[in-house]
């Protein structure tokens, strides 16, 4: 049903229009065959966000030159088609930016490996002239991307309490997640399938007083490599 709603609330001609029946049917089709053949479970919200992620996937595939986060797009489908004219679009921010006095900024962002059989968390922490105070680059299980990301982001606010800092200051936590950081702004918004770890990260977000922002995939290259490397 929730694929009809949002079928039905793309624009007419719409980009992204062609690529929903095909990952549907393939998903839906692939979801029969683990059930039948290997004795698998139906878990919609699973199957939910893996059609989706494939739409998205085959979409960026298509148009190229489209520079709208991923992340984004999975969340609404909608942006697809929020500027026909995806040539001309500014391109974001590439270098990272020093956080203000009296704050230190962690940066995080996770892999998978295609198949989703594996992936990788990193992060760092810096102060305001940039120095390293700590970072990490550990390998995670296999599943879905957004899990590595919320994954890192649990694991970046780790790091602060391993690092230690004062009463004084303040943490910003960065990722080029959308969603994670739209779901633990708001737990609510998030699916069933990533409620508990959403929830305890928002908890400590809360708590701490931490800051969370998004940046851009391409000012957060740091954080992307010790990701990668922490694969293995």
């Amino acid at each position: 049903m929730e694929f009809l709603i949002a079928w039905d609330e793309l624009v007419p001609r719409s980009f992204i229009w062609k690529f929903i029946p095909r990952a549907v049917l393939w998903s839906v089709w692939k979801c029969r065959n683990e059930v039948i053949f290997q004795q698998g479970n139906v878990d919609s919200a699973l199957l939910f966000f893996i059609t989706r992620f494939r739409i998205v996937s085959w979409f960026g595939t298509s148009f190229k030159d489209v520079h709208i986060p991923f992340d984004s797009l999975i969340g609404d489908l909608k942006l697809a088609d929020c500027n026909g004219n995806f040539n001309k679009r500014t391109p974001p921010p590439s270098s990272w930016s020093s956080p203000p006095e009296g704050f230190l900024k962690v940066n995080v962002d996770g892999a998978m490996v295609k198949g989703w059989d594996k992936g990788g968390i990193g992060g760092l922490i810096r102060d305001g002239s940039g120095s390293v105070l700590g970072s990490f680059s550990e390998k995670v299980g296999g599943g879905p991307p957004l899990l590595a990301e919320l994954l890192t982001i649990k694991r970046g606010l780790i790091l602060t309490e391993e690092v230690g800092y004062s009463p004084s200051q303040r943490i910003i936590l960065e990722s080029d997640s959308t969603n994670a950081l739209k779901w633990i702004k708001n737990p609510d918004l998030s699916t069933l399938l990533f409620k508990s770890l959403v929830t305890d990260i928002a908890t400590r977000v809360e708590m701490k007083g931490i800051i969370t922002r998004h940046i851009p995939r391409a000012a957060n290259w740091e954080a992307d490599e010790l990701a990668k490397a922490g694969i293995g």
